[in-house]
């Protein structure tokens, strides 16, 4: 019988010296987040731009104006369900074009589209980007460059999942594109998804400008 190995009295040791010294960590902010929209209107092919996602969280400066939390995002997943018809014999259909006609983000066209069937069962899509697509990676040049194009009916849900990168002094401030009224100085404000262009996909459950 081979004599138990007394491990116990170095383990502890190690864990000592670790808790001696603060460990390195990653000062940065990240966040990943769940926002849901709502469309007030038909919508067909609406562009999303690069400015909209680092437009989204935003605080307040006054009463017309903010600045964007977020330096920089990478896009998620992307969840449609467009409301069913209401009348047999007709149906709803939903779209996600990758954009394709700008100077940053080109590639080959890839759309994502559902129809409803009957007056019940909502149309549903869900988007991810391509592994190999600049829209699968990191973007934190402020532009107007489209990302997607979205179809969709009047009252469709759209849930987007992005992660973040929250701002920490080191980059000047962006200050958000579109109008701005009726803000609170300080508050914190989730702005449409199309912010830039008519604000049509209006956000859920959060305060917006």
């Amino acid at each position: 019988m081979q004599p138990q190995r007394r491990t116990g009295r170095k383990t502890n040791r190690k864990n000592q010296q670790a808790l001696a010294y603060p460990p390195s960590f990653i000062a940065s902010k990240h966040v990943d987040l769940l926002q849901r929209f709502r469309s007030t209107a038909v919508l067909t092919a609406k562009p999303i731009l690069v400015a909209d996602l680092l437009d989204m969280l935003c605080v307040a400066t006054g009463s017309t104006a903010a600045y964007g939390l977020a330096t920089a995002f990478k896009l998620l997943k992307l969840h449609i369900w467009g409301n069913p018809s209401g009348a047999a014999g007709s149906s709803t259909f939903i779209q996600v074009e990758d954009a394709v006609t700008n100077s940053e983000f080109g590639g080959p066209s890839r759309r994502v589209s559902d129809e409803s069937l009957g007056t019940s069962r909502p149309s549903h899509i869900k988007w991810k980007p391509r592994p190999d697509s600049i829209l699968s990676k990191w973007i934190s040049v402020y532009s107007q460059n489209q990302l997607l194009l979205v179809t969709c009916p009047m009252g469709a849900v759209i849930d987007l999942h992005v992660s973040l990168t929250i701002q920490d002094g080191d980059l000047t401030p962006q200050a958000v594109g579109g109008a701005v009224s009726g803000a609170t100085t300080g508050k914190v404000y989730c702005r449409a998804l199309d912010s830039n262009n008519a604000s049509q996909l209006v956000p859920e459950a959060f305060p917006t400008i």
